[in-house]
């Protein structure tokens, strides 16, 4: 059963380290990338609309339990980037992150947007999100071998919205 879930696009101050924390507990993301989810974040809350980069977040009992940041490529027609869809552990496979990916979209469709692009590592331990992607309407377009590292390939994944 889901639970009671509230949706919202505003940050707040303390918004910054619960990301951090959340993306951190997903066990997934070196600690550098848990920073730049953070400075993401951050960039949000002080730039405001002048910010290049959009958040939706899921709370329950006002405590955030998922969230994405996504945001326009620059030169493109109506392309976006998901540039993060992390969802806390405790709640995954509750149906939230799909729930909050569709609003996501929804809001990216207001702006304008066509295609949602998703870049991630070919590493094992993102068989989970490459599953969650397929699963969601997206393709694997394209991979680029040995990208971050020997035997750690970029794969693109595309959506049309």
């Amino acid at each position: 059963m889901t639970p009671a879930l509230k949706w919202r696009d505003r940050l707040a101050k303390p918004d910054l380290d619960t990301i951090y924390q959340l993306v951190k507990k997903t066990g997934v993301f070196s600690e550098e990338e848990c920073r730049v989810a953070r400075e993401l974040a951050e960039d949000r809350l002080t730039r405001g609309l002048n910010s290049d980069y959009h958040f939706m977040v899921a709370t329950v009992a006002d405590k955030i339990t998922a969230y994405t940041c996504y945001g326009r490529i620059p030169f493109t027609d109506g392309r976006f980037d998901l540039y993060w869809i992390a969802c806390d552990p405790d709640m995954s496979y509750k149906g939230i992150a799909t729930r909050l990916l569709s609003i996501s979209e929804a809001h990216m469709r207001e702006l304008g947007g066509k295609k949602l692009y998703a870049e991630t590592s070919s590493r094992e331990v993102y068989l989970p999100a490459h599953q969650f992607y397929e699963k969601n309407g997206f393709l694997r377009e394209s991979v680029f071998k040995d990208f971050y590292r020997d035997g750690d390939s970029k794969w693109v994944f595309v959506k049309d919205l």
